[in-house]
């Protein structure tokens, strides 16, 4: 089924007005590469950047049932998974460039992790990440059961935490996003009687 059908197989305006915003920044990441516009250090430059954009689409797949509820909008939710899913998958190509950046090198990419406390919080994130995209379709959700699942991706929440954490401290002193982008999730995390 194409990206742009809702789940009934119909064309999504909705859907298919998300989708350019989701691929624009890899689009235009490949883009600044080619013209050589990356910096200093491309590589490094795209692992921030891809990273970054996966925990800026996180942050909206989370903002969305606020929105809904708002915006008295039901068919929000319709782009909510597909949101979360491009944020998965920004977050795995983050960690992809990470690989090649140290030459394929996988001794090297554990040591760092188990070294580097920002990269170990980084990569326990991205793993909790693994297991919410692996499980973001219909069929887990029929495995699992729709309370378990739910409260699976939960999980989502701490999730954010970790990535806002690991964004943080690998950002030393450029720290006015990671700070804003913190206090904005800080606004939308479920206290006790709230969640989801």
């Amino acid at each position: 089924m194409a990206l742009w059908h809702d789940k009934r197989g119909r064309f999504s305006p909705l859907r298919a007005v998300t989708l350019p915003f989701l691929i624009a920044p890899v689009i235009a990441l490949i883009y600044f590469a080619l013209v050589g516009d990356l910096g200093a250090r491309p590589r490094t430059e795209a692992i921030h950047e891809v990273g970054l954009w996966g925990l800026r689409f996180l942050m909206a797949s989370l903002f969305i049932t606020p929105l809904r509820r708002i915006a008295r909008y039901a068919l929000l939710i319709d782009v909510r998974r597909m949101i979360g899913v491009a944020s998965f998958s920004y977050m795995v190509l983050h960690f992809i460039l990470y690989i090649a950046d140290e030459t394929y090198d996988m001794g090297v990419v554990v040591s760092e992790i188990v070294l580097r406390i920002y990269l170990t919080i980084g990569f326990t994130g991205w793993l909790g990440m693994m297991v919410l995209g692996l499980t973001s379709n219909d069929y887990m959700v029929r495995q699992l059961g729709g309370l378990r699942w739910r409260n699976l991706h939960r999980l989502v929440y701490p999730i954010t935490v970790l990535g806002c954490i690991h964004y943080f401290m690998q950002s030393k002193l450029e720290v006015f996003e990671p700070t804003w982008i913190s206090g904005i999730f800080a606004s939308r995390a479920p206290t006790s009687s709230h969640s989801g």
